[in-house]
């Protein structure tokens, strides 16, 4: 029998990106290769709390992959639309209101206590509300790329008036 750790990618878990090969992320992350069976697995639309949630909340599963035991992978029990999850577990009000009460420790030693994780109440809108927010912020978001990108052009054009006035 194959193991499936042994054919799945090792995974890594990008802040804003969801999950891509480690091997294509620009980290140099090492790893011992007799650790490989403590991974876990990793499906799409799954999430993943990372080393640090209450900084930047819960990542989204991109990908089917593995990743480091060091991770809580969270696997939806009932119907859900990722895409509006995505944005709530990244939400202020998840990280301030729910993450921070629940966090324990200082600085770099700060963790999530996982039994009080367990016990906060996640909203949970009908299925087509879900999906209108979830659709909304990612036209919200694909808006503001079209806006960034417009000012990188804007950009790029001073620069090159600038060095035209001055040569």
């Amino acid at each position: 029998m194959v193991d499936y750790k042994e054919i799945l990618r090792l995974t890594s878990i990008i802040q804003g990106q969801g999950t891509i090969p480690r091997d294509e992320s620009d980290r140099n992350i090492s790893y011992n290769k007799a650790s490989i069976p403590t991974y876990k697995l990793v499906k799409e639309n799954d999430f993943i709390m990372h080393l640090r949630p209450f900084e930047w909340g819960l990542e989204i599963a991109t990908r089917e992959g593995i990743v480091s035991p060091a991770y809580t992978i969270l696997r939806n029990k009932v119907e859900l639309v990722p895409e509006f999850y995505r944005y709530y577990f990244r939400s202020s009000s998840f990280i301030v209101e729910k993450l921070t009460g629940i966090t324990e420790g200082i600085r770099d030693g700060r963790s999530i206590n996982m039994d009080d994780f367990w016990l906060l109440e996640i909203p949970y809108p009908s299925i087509p509300e879900q999906r209108k927010i979830g659709q909304f912020m990612d036209l919200i978001n694909r808006q503001i790329q079209i806006e960034k990108d417009k000012l990188q052009a804007i950009k790029l054009v001073k620069k090159g008036l600038l060095q035209q006035m001055f040569v």
